[in-house]
């Protein structure tokens, strides 16, 4: 099928004659690299035009000038083309930005967006909501300003001025360490893991239970753990990021008296 390409009014744009779908374009020197992006909707195309740019390397805005929405939209699209980002911080960047997109009752130049105008919208929107998810907004916001003046689309950021809320810090109560072995001995009676007690699987509980708090390992960092990874004298921790990236962990007495509990289970559980 014929797909003859015609340039827009906007660099690397393009819009299929046949199908009016629309393309983006970017010409290297050596090679011509070419991307459908799967909308007939300007708006769409030129949002997804910005990630296709940033996945190219290339740091500029598709426009000079902008509506608010479609700079966050665009903000979203390069975030989501960042090496090694995981599905839940796009997931995070996303509801952020959707509450960014309240920084205006109705959509408008990004360019006609004032001080002023910021200090309302936070003043009312760091009151409706936790600090956390107000902070989060505010960083969206933030960003999406520097990301327009980099590009030369606005002249300053109009939210610089905006302070985080202060987070509230929780009154943790840490247990001593005679209380926290008598908790670890509850787990192991705990009636709900009765069941598994003829598979010794109540023991690995709680025995995982003082791993994390001995070892202050994430539980996602000691998921990846695999026994190759434990030495007599200190443990290599897989970066949660980077998969090529490690750090080593020291084992102190308590750390010991687990991993080898670990090991006995491992060789009672066995079929060697």
């Amino acid at each position: 099928m014929k797909n003859t390409l015609v340039a827009t009014d906007y660099p690397n744009l393009y819009r299929s004659k046949e199908s009016e779908i629309f393309y983006a374009r970017i010409d290297t020197g050596r090679k011509t690299v070419k991307k459908s992006l799967k909308t007939r909707v300007l708006t769409e195309a030129l949002s997804r035009l910005a990630g296709f740019l940033a996945e190219q390397g290339r740091d500029e805005l598709p426009v000079e000038s902008v509506s608010w929405y479609l700079a966050v939209d665009m903000y979203v699209q390069r975030q989501e083309m960042r090496p090694h980002l995981k599905p839940a911080a796009v997931e995070s960047i996303k509801f952020f930005s959707s509450r960014a997109k309240k920084l205006v009752a109705r959509d408008i130049a990004a360019e006609a967006i004032t001080e002023q105008m910021c200090r309302a919208w936070w003043k009312k929107d760091a009151l409706s909501v936790s600090a956390r998810t107000a902070n989060g907004t505010l960083a969206v916001v933030k960003n999406v300003f520097s990301m327009l003046q980099e590009a030369g689309s606005i002249k300053s950021n109009p939210a610089s001025k905006l302070e985080r809320m202060t987070l509230r810090s929780s009154n943790l109560n840490v247990p001593e360490k005679e209380d926290f072995r008598r908790i670890v001995e509850e787990v192991k009676k705990a009636p709900i893991l009765r069941k598994w007690q003829k598979k010794g699987l109540y023991s690995e509980a709680a025995d995982m239970i003082a791993f994390l708090a001995y070892s202050g390992l994430r539980i996602e960092e000691a998921r990846r753990l695999v026994w190759g990874d434990i030495g007599k004298e200190s443990i290599s921790v897989p970066d949660i990021k980077h998969a090529t990236s490690r750090r080593t962990l020291y084992i102190n007495a308590s750390l010991a008296e687990v991993i080898e509990s670990l090991r006995r289970e491992r060789r009672g559980n066995s079929p060697e």
